[in-house]
């Protein structure tokens, strides 16, 4: 199978199933994504709002990285690597609050799936799990910025289409609305172009499986 396609159907998977138990390995990475660009932008002296687009911009640069990594021939080791550094930081996590949580178990099980799939002659299933935790990224940003102002328009509540596409409490579009004299949607327009473009362009020509 074409890496694009490959790509385009993990991502139609996890952009429905974001919200379930079963893309729990994938978020809490996009989440690790999402937090880690947030600490970089937030040491800009610029405002909330320019530090929130920054974010998203950067959010978009990780993506096309990881993506561009997919044309090396080590690229079905990404799946292992993604979840190996989840693990750790859960693992901080929980030692630093003595507890455990619902996605405790999920990491565990992505990181197990990773290592177990690099044992194995094929590596069709590495890259599929690969491109999960890669395509998690634009999922989230379709998340935090678009569905919000998406579910805002229509007057929806956050859970009407519980198990699927649950929204978070605070979505950081809401903070780019007024930037430049422009409304929240035009921005959530532009998130999306940034969520799907390196998606479009990046890839293509990487590992076929």
């Amino acid at each position: 199978m074409k890496s694009q396609t490959r790509a385009w159907i993990v991502f139609a998977l996890v952009l429905v199933l974001f919200s379930t138990v079963l893309m729990a390995p994938f978020s809490y990475f996009a989440g690790l994504v999402k937090t880690l660009t947030g600490t970089i932008t937030g040491l800009l002296p610029i405002s909330l709002a320019w530090q929130t687009a920054m974010r998203f911009v950067t959010m978009t640069l990780i993506l096309s990285a990881l993506l561009l990594f997919g044309r090396n021939r080590q690229s079905h080791y990404i799946a292992a690597v993604c979840a190996l550094v989840e693990m750790v930081h859960h693992l901080i996590e929980c030692i630093m609050t003595r507890s455990l949580y619902p996605v405790s178990l999920p990491i565990a099980i992505g990181l197990a799936l990773a290592l177990l799939f690099l044992l194995l002659p094929s590596r069709r299933p590495s890259l599929y799990l690969s491109d999960a935790y890669i395509l998690s990224i634009p999922v989230m940003m379709i998340y935090d910025g678009v569905l919000g102002p998406v579910y805002e328009l229509f007057g929806l509540p956050p859970r009407i289409f519980a198990p699927l596409f649950i929204l978070t409490d605070f979505e950081l579009s809401s903070r780019l609305d007024g930037l430049l004299g422009l409304p929240e949607w035009v921005f959530s327009l532009a998130i999306l172009i940034l969520a799907v473009l390196p998606v479009v362009f990046w890839s293509r020509r990487r590992q076929k499986g």
